[in-house]
């Protein structure tokens, strides 16, 4: 709420312009910028990670595995035992 709220009366920064959008200055757009490129390089770089573990490594096990189940494929235990 900064870029909302932004006043000279608490700090008198920024060259004489206005503030907070209260004060009809564009802090607030620079927060607002700042946040959607935060995203979008967040997105991005999931998304190449994400990329590289699917080549390295494969994000599903295989048919007959998923089939058995994980507790007996991969950690050859059972983890519920329905009688």
């Amino acid at each position: 709420m900064t870029g909302v709220f932004a006043t000279r009366a608490v700090w008198d920064i920024g060259a004489g312009k206005k503030l907070g959008l209260l004060e009809g200055g564009d802090v607030l757009t620079g927060q607002a910028i700042a946040t959607g490129a935060t995203w979008v390089f967040a997105g991005v770089v999931s998304f190449i990670l994400l990329m590289g573990i699917k080549l390295v490594l494969g994000l599903r096990v295989s048919e007959p595995q998923e089939v058995q189940g994980l507790d007996v494929s991969d950690h050859d235990e059972e983890g519920y035992i329905f009688v």
